[in-house]
Order: structure tokens, then sequence, then C-alpha cells
């Protein structure tokens, strides 16, 4: 048998579900064993064998089947960006989500050190986000950050609440972030006031 068998683990499937699942299986290809007429023939062996891994593949079938028709994925994916999945615009920001983990895993995949295996993690605390980085082309001390709300008002951001800042002096937002203050535009200043960069958060 492969042991490559995936199996979806759901609210309703968790893995003491298939450990029953499991067994019975299990059980059912012993007594089958046991009862063969002929126990030392390979074929009858062979035949039971057989029958045993088939099942084990229409159980992975079954539920896969039935987590992906069910609302399950539905659900799960709207786990993942923090709100109902409804829109197209929704189902295209899970769509770049997907291909980031695709392309995560392919480069260690692909790569020759030994990584350690990550812990199983269903809050979501750690996972990819969609988000703006501003980079600086040329050596510019930053000042203060501001942005207008699409009301018109004036909101001041504040660095680790609003944004942060790497090494390097890169500013990242978090879409999240910007959504939940119905942020339009956000305006970018140098600490002697003769820089300033302005962009609408639409662009991007």
């Amino acid at each position: 048998m492969s042991n490559g068998i995936f199996l979806p683990i759901t609210d309703k499937y968790d893995p003491c579900f298939y450990l029953d699942k499991f067994y019975n299986e299990i059980n059912t290809a012993i007594k089958d064993l046991k009862n063969t007429k002929e126990p030392t023939s390979c074929d009858l062996t062979f035949t039971n064998l057989f029958k045993f891994s088939r099942s084990i593949e229409k159980l992975q079938e079954f539920y896969i089947t039935e987590a992906c028709e069910s609302e399950f994925v539905q659900k799960h994916l709207s786990s993942v960006i923090g709100k109902d999945v409804a829109s197209l615009e929704d189902y295209i920001e899970i769509e770049k989500i997907l291909c980031d983990y695709y392309n995560v895993f392919t480069a260690i995949i692909n790569n020759n050190l030994l990584y350690l295996k990550p812990f199983f993690n269903e809050n979501y605390n750690c996972r990819i986000v969609k988000g703006i980085k501003i980079d600086f082309e040329s050596p510019a001390k930053f000042g203060k950050m501001f942005a207008y709300r699409y009301d018109g008002k004036e909101v001041i951001l504040k660095n680790d609440l609003d944004y942060f800042m790497d090494n390097s002096g890169d500013i990242f937002f978090l879409s999240d972030k910007i959504r939940a203050k119905n942020l339009y535009e956000i305006v970018v200043m140098s600490s002697d006031g003769k820089s300033r960069k302005r962009f609408e958060v639409d662009d991007f």
C-alpha cells in the first residue's frame, strides 16, 4: 500500500474517526485471511490484500469528496482570510494565497537544507497575508505617515500598530488593517518635511 494516504481533517472527520474506520477495515482483512481455506495460497493472500487496499482507497475517495462537496472548504477559506468568501475578489485573494503556499512548499522541497516539521497550527496567528510594501529609491529619514479615509477624515498612522518597518527601512501595511480603517489615501513624509509621497490604496 502507498503511505501517501490523504484524508481531510474536519470537525466531523477527526483523527479518532479515521482510526476507528481503519481499525474496522484491518479487523475485517484479518478475519478474511483467517477464514481463507488455503492460507498458504499466494493468490488468495494477494487477493485479500488487494481487497483491503481497495477498501482504504474507497474510504479516502469518499471522505475527500464528502469534504469538498460540503461547506467545509468555504468555511476553511473564510477562516484563512478572516472574512466570508462571497465575491469574486475574495476568490482571487484566496488564489493568490494558495499560490504563495505552493511557492513556499516548492522552495522548501527543492532545498537541500533540512527544515524542522511545522507545528500544527489552527488559530491562523501565523499565516501568509496580503499587504503593501513601501521602499525608498534614495536614502531618506522617515518622518511620519498619515492617511485619509473615504469620508475625508485624516488619520495618523502609528508604527507597530498600523504598519511596521524592517531593518532596511522598508514599510509594510496589512490589507486587513487598511480595510478596517476604511483608508483611501496614504501619505508618507520625510523627517525634514521636504519629501512627500502620496498614493491611493485602490491602486494596489
